[in-house]
Parts: structure tokens; sequence; C-alpha cells
């Protein structure tokens, strides 16, 4: 399975954990991403959501 967010930039990489929020697949880096997007301090949603448009992988 690969990264949802590396596939938005046309990259490919494997996926190593699914997105807790919207189940998208995501690699190291973008999990990392992921672990540490805050708004005010509150986690709202997935970094990765608006990059794709809804969030949802399909």
């Amino acid at each position: 399975m690969d990264c949802y967010s590396c596939n938005l930039e046309s990259r490919q990489r494997s996926a190593v954990a699914i997105c807790r929020h919207c189940g998208a697949a995501l690699c190291v880096d973008h999990k990392s991403e992921a672990d540490s997007y805050r708004v005010g301090g509150m986690r709202y949603g997935c970094a990765h959501q608006d990059a794709g448009g809804n969030g949802t992988e399909t």
C-alpha cells in the first residue's frame, strides 16, 4: 500500500501507518507530520486532509 499524501505529490512511498481520523495510508514522514498537527494546542482532523480535498482515500 502506498502513502496517500505522497501519491498526491506524484511520489511513491510505502505506507507504514493508517490515519486514525480518516483511514488514509501514510509513510513515515507523513505519519510524523500528522502526529504533530495541532491548531492552538488542540488536534483538529488530519494534517493531510486539505491536500487531497476531503481527506478520504479513494
